[in-house]
């Protein structure tokens, strides 16, 4: 164990967890491709609020873009990449939905993007929030209307009717394009 591991299992317990134990369980650990330093560089380790941190809130896209370069692109030309890079506090970045250290895929149904997750938790709570609706000026209505329709019904009972019906979401998560920034 490193000097800078060592700080960071102590300091970085959550929920009884430590980041390395969230670390072995996530997708990036199974795929033997990263490690800690991947992340938080190896040298230069610095705390998540300095701006200089590769961890740091807005330097987070940039971050992942390391290997996720193609989906960093997408976001980054959606409104939320387009907020976060004029250092919007309150825009997400790819770790306030996909996590931090136990990063799980799409298709594990633990995982905050798993269609189910994204469309009944991870979205509506930015989206049916009234401080960023009534700072951004946007609706909450699309978040009770998608709870009602035929689609948040099935997911709210806990199953999908039939195979073939999707989350509304589903786009979203499928890689096509995000709605662009005006």
């Amino acid at each position: 164990m490193s000097l800078g591991q060592g700080i960071c299992e102590t300091a970085c317990v959550r929920d009884g967890s430590t980041p390395g134990e969230l670390f072995e369980g996530s997708v990036h650990a199974k795929s033997g491709e990263v490690t800690c330093t991947s992340c938080h560089g190896s040298h230069d380790l610095r705390s998540q609020i300095d701006p200089k941190s590769m961890i740091f809130r807005s330097n987070i896209p940039q971050t992942c873009g390391s290997c996720h370069p193609d989906i960093t692109e997408q976001f980054m030309e959606s409104i939320h990449g387009v907020l976060a890079a004029r250092g919007r506090s309150d825009s997400p970045t790819c770790t306030t939905c996909h996590g931090i250290h136990g990063i799980k895929t799409r298709v594990d149904p633990d995982s905050p993007v798993s269609e189910r997750r994204i469309a009944m938790t991870t979205c509506p709570q930015c989206h049916a929030a009234e401080r960023i609706s009534e700072e951004y000026g946007i609706t909450r209505v699309q978040v009770k209307t998608y709870y009602d329709s035929f689609h948040g019904l099935s997911y709210r009972e806990g199953t999908r009717i039939r195979p073939t019906v999707r989350a509304a979401t589903a786009c979203m998560i499928s890689g096509l394009p995000p709605i662009p920034c005006r």
